[in-house]
């Protein structure tokens, strides 16, 4: 028996979109063998249709072929490049999308049978789809001025996939060129460019959206200068013991949290059954505190699980309470994990793990006074349990 593989393949970039046919073609001798003719089938019929957006969705009546294989529609998302969308005899339903405005389609329905013969086409006209979800993103795309960098936020409501893609004017050439591109299905998105380092100097910058199809919303330019920020210095952070902070495991101390790698992890001992614990550290000065990142620690076993955070509480001051009580400490930061999939703990999407593993940034109001201690509060982890883990902490803000 042969197997042949036919792959259509779309977008990415974004996911990878494929469809797979296989038509089995046996010798004479097989048994069950449909013969291969030059007779085609019927053209469907009672063809209706209703508008998605960019796309639409046919129904049919099939034609009374004993060797009928799939529905094809024919049609073209641009101008002339023709493309194809297959539905199986066992489908009720075609689905034709990709289509990047609202103009008037015409799409050509064909019914083939398993020796590959094309029914005459049913010819819809005038199918017009509703806007494209990639429109309604675009609409809300937006960049501000960012802490070293700056930032792009959107709304996506029908959660597919798009690439959002920043764009900067070079100064030598005059000409926009990429800064930094992300792709993702996230309702409200939020987007951080310039990695913390960008200078404090003004620049001309570019956003937009594209989707699966290559489709693009138009450019939105900006004059922005990104906010001054540096990294406070991690050789001189040192731990702080309060009588009513957590006790660090020994093996596991509080100095992985700065010590520049993330394969040592700080933990803290549990089996008290008491949470929240909280954890002191100073910053050696003191300083505006505008954004603080905590990398989670990396295993398979921690992906969205185990004793990485779900709730954690960020505090600061510029003296504390030697007895470690909280009023001289003040809230900056209520964090919640949030698992962009939402899928189960084990199954995690290429979205998933990529949040996980850039770890959490928190940006704290940089209207808040000078603060030289940080001081956090775990609640709840994804194992429900009384300990937790963090691989690493990096501070970042005007400490001039």
């Amino acid at each position: 028996m042969k197997i042949v593989r036919i792959v259509l393949s779309g977008f990415r970039a974004l996911a990878p979109v494929c469809l797979i046919l296989s038509f089995l073609s046996c010798n004479e001798e097989s048994v069950g063998r449909q013969p291969v003719d030059g007779d085609a089938p019927d053209p469907v019929s009672d063809v209706t249709w209703y508008p998605t957006p960019g796309g639409a969705v046919f129904r049919y009546t099939l034609p009374n072929d004993k060797d009928l294989l799939y529905v094809k529609a024919v049609f073209s998302r641009d101008e002339g490049v023709e493309s194809e969308s297959i539905a199986s005899i066992y489908a009720d339903s075609l689905v034709v999308e990709g289509f990047g405005d609202t103009q008037a389609k015409e799409v050509s329905l064909y019914a083939v049978d398993r020796s590959g013969n094309l029914s005459l086409p049913e010819l819809v006209p005038d199918v017009i789809p509703l806007t494209p979800n990639i429109y309604g993103l675009g609409h809300s795309l937006e960049l501000s001025t960012d802490f070293g960098g700056i930032r792009a936020k959107w709304m996506n409501e029908s959660g597919e996939e798009f690439a959002i893609v920043v764009l900067q004017k070079d100064s030598a050439s005059g000409e926009y060129v990429t800064l930094d591109r992300t792709y993702s299905t996230v309702r409200n998105g939020d987007f951080a460019v310039g990695n913390n380092v960008m200078e404090a100097v003004e620049g001309d910058f570019a956003v937009y959206a594209q989707d699966r199809w290559g489709h693009s919303t138009e450019t939105k330019y900006y004059i922005l200068t990104p906010l001054f920020l540096s990294e406070f210095d991690k050789s001189i952070f040192s731990a702080v013991s309060l009588p009513n902070d957590a006790t660090v495991m020994g093996v596991l101390p509080m100095q992985n949290l700065w010590d520049g790698t993330r394969e040592d992890i700080m933990a803290v001992q549990g089996g008290d059954m008491i949470m929240p614990k909280s954890l002191t550290f100073d910053l050696g000065v003191p300083g505006n505190v505008y954004r603080v990142q905590f990398l989670w620690r990396i295993d398979p076993d921690w992906e969205w699980r185990g004793g990485s955070p779900v709730h954690m509480k960020l505090y600061g001051c510029a003296e504390y309470d030697p007895t470690g009580a909280w009023n001289s400490w003040t809230e900056i930061y209520d964090y919640w994990s949030v698992k962009p999939s939402g899928l189960p703990k084990g199954q995690n999407t290429a979205e998933d793990l990529e949040k996980f593993n850039a770890g959490e940034m928190f940006d704290i109001d940089p209207l808040l006074p000078k603060m030289r201690y940080l001081r956090f509060s775990v609640y709840e982890t994804w194992a429900a349990g009384d300990n937790f883990q963090i691989a690493e902490v990096t501070v970042y803000g005007d400490n001039r």
